[in-house]
């Protein structure tokens, strides 16, 4: 999602949308698209750069964090890369010990090079 800032919204139809940008930029980006008959089950949103997202959902018999990520590849500053494998050891560090993780993402080829 290559939207500025961090916020949610619920369409016409009562679907959410949650997501996390550059604060300045239209570039990069996390997010969510949740259908509304799953969104009210949604217990929280964590956006923590526009790299990484967080959504945690009611779910039995565990309840499921499912994380989304923009990752640096190899190729990229390794300042970036650290931070971004900081931030994400910090946000499942944080999940409780019972939920059920899922970690979805992509490889970024066009940051971190600067």
């Amino acid at each position: 999602m290559r939207w500025t800032g961090t916020g949610e919204y619920t369409t016409e139809d009562g679907h959410k949308v949650w997501y996390c940008g550059h604060e300045n930029r239209k570039q990069h980006g996390v997010g969510f698209i949740v259908d509304k008959r799953t969104a009210i089950n949604v217990m929280e949103c964590t956006p923590v750069s526009e790299k990484i997202i967080s959504i945690r959902i009611s779910s039995k018999p565990f309840n499921t964090t499912i994380i989304q990520v923009y990752a640096p590849t190899t190729d990229y500053d390794e300042e970036v890369v650290e931070e971004f494998y900081e931030n994400l050891e910090t946000l499942i560090a944080k999940t409780p010990k019972k939920d059920l993780i899922i970690v979805l993402g992509l490889e970024c080829t066009d940051w971190g090079r600067h």
